[in-house]
């Protein structure tokens, strides 16, 4: 399983001043455990598969495409994780740093895992204004764990 991260200054095609991190936890019997990636490597231009993959998580995510990142000055990576056997679901939390106002939005992806297959349960989106307390209600549903778990996580990394 892949995340992505990126820390981006542009002016065009728009102005923008990010950076992005990313986490994966996985959830086994009730409870999120932060997994470390194995890989960490620069998205480069000659990689169609590293640029596709980028594009479809941080174009929903972000709004971002890897065409700002070769139009500005920056980096994107992808890091990779391996998914121990004992982990049913997954999200992934994307922290967003506005560099110009200091403002951190998350963003979240549920993912539920089974015989190698992964399926999506949820996916935020960047046009979405959602309050925090609305999906996080809507993630402790789709992944089965108690509110005050996945709260205390938002509140850790925001």
């Amino acid at each position: 399983m892949e995340t992505f991260a990126l820390e981006l200054e542009a002016s065009d095609p728009k102005p923008v001043s990010v950076k992005v991190d990313s986490y994966l936890f996985c959830l086994s019997q009730g409870k999120l455990s932060k997994l470390m990636p194995v890989e960490e490597k620069e998205v480069s231009p000659e990689s169609f598969e590293d640029i596709t993959s980028f594009d479809n998580e941080m174009g929903t995510i972000v709004g971002l495409t890897y065409n700002e990142i070769l139009h500005g000055t920056g980096y994107a990576k992808k890091l990779s994780f391996n998914i121990p056997p004992e982990c049913k679901k997954a999200l992934k939390v994307y922290r967003i740093i506005d560099k110009k106002n200091g403002k951190i939005i998350l963003r979240f992806i549920a993912l539920e895992v089974s015989n190698g297959r992964v399926s999506l349960l949820y996916s935020d989106h960047f046009s979405k204004s959602e309050k925090m307390e609305s999906v996080i209600k809507n993630l402790s549903s789709k992944l089965g764990i108690e509110y005050k778990q996945l709260e205390t996580l938002a509140r850790e990394l925001a």
